[in-house]
C-alpha cells in the first residue's frame, strides 16, 4: 500500500492520554481533564491500552481496504 511505501515501511504515532490526575501546565489548567475525573473513578491504563490498539487496528484496516475517507469523516466528526 501507498501509505506504507519509503525505507522503513514504518510510522511512529505518539499519543498522550491523561488516565490519572495530574498538575497540568498552567496554559491548559482550565481545560485539561483526566480519564478518572470524568469517570468518576479508577480507569484501567491496560484497559485503556488495549481500547486504542483496537482502535489502531481498525483504522489500520480501513486504510488497507482504501477507506481512509471513513477514518477522516469519523475525525471530522469528533472534532
Amino acid at each position: 500500500a501507498q501509505y506504507l511505501s519509503g525505507p522503513s515501511g514504518s510510522v511512529v504515532i505518539g499519543v498522550g492520554v491523561n488516565v490519572a490526575p495530574a498538575a497540568y501546565p498552567g496554559e491548559i489548567a482550565d481545560r485539561a481533564t483526566d480519564l478518572c475525573s470524568e469517570a468518576g473513578g479508577e480507569v484501567s491504563r491496560f484497559g485503556v491500552f488495549a481500547v486504542v490498539i483496537e482502535h489502531l487496528a481498525d483504522a489500520l484496516a480501513a486504510l488497507e481496504a482504501g477507506r481512509a475517507g471513513d477514518i477522516l469523516r469519523r475525525w471530522r466528526e469528533a472534532s
